[in-house]
């Protein structure tokens, strides 16, 4: 039962610092293209080395326990959250400026998007 709590920590805690990160990073780089790319592409390249790998350069650094596997589900879960955000972010005018909620509108003032019913 213990180590079940402790897996649970583990996932709790790394999926919270992960989604402070990538929201945070997304909102930033979403209207800025280039950064933008740069951001989804360096976590994309994070997502693509093996777990097996990530241990294998973080034991020696950071040691056995909570903080190579901290780090290494960091990284991956950096990228969808951080993809989704942009995504969600990009589209969401799209989404309610449609023939099917036509009574909602949304503006853009300044790279801020507002959605305010229709009178």
């Amino acid at each position: 039962m213990e180590a079940l709590i402790r897996h649970a920590t583990y996932v709790v805690t790394v999926t919270i610092t992960a989604t402070i990160i990538a929201v945070a990073v997304g909102v930033l780089v979403r209207r800025r293209p280039v950064a933008r790319e740069v951001a989804l592409g360096t976590t994309s390249v994070f997502i693509t080395i093996p777990s097996l790998a990530l241990f294998t350069l973080f034991i020696p650094v950071l040691g056995l326990g909570f903080a190579p596997s901290f780090v290494a589900l960091l990284l991956y879960a950096l990228l969808p959250i951080m993809r989704n955000t942009v995504t969600g972010l990009n589209s969401v005018c799209l989404l309610y400026t449609s023939d099917a909620a036509d009574d909602l509108l949304c503006v853009d003032l300044g790279g801020r998007r507002i959605l305010k019913k229709k009178n």
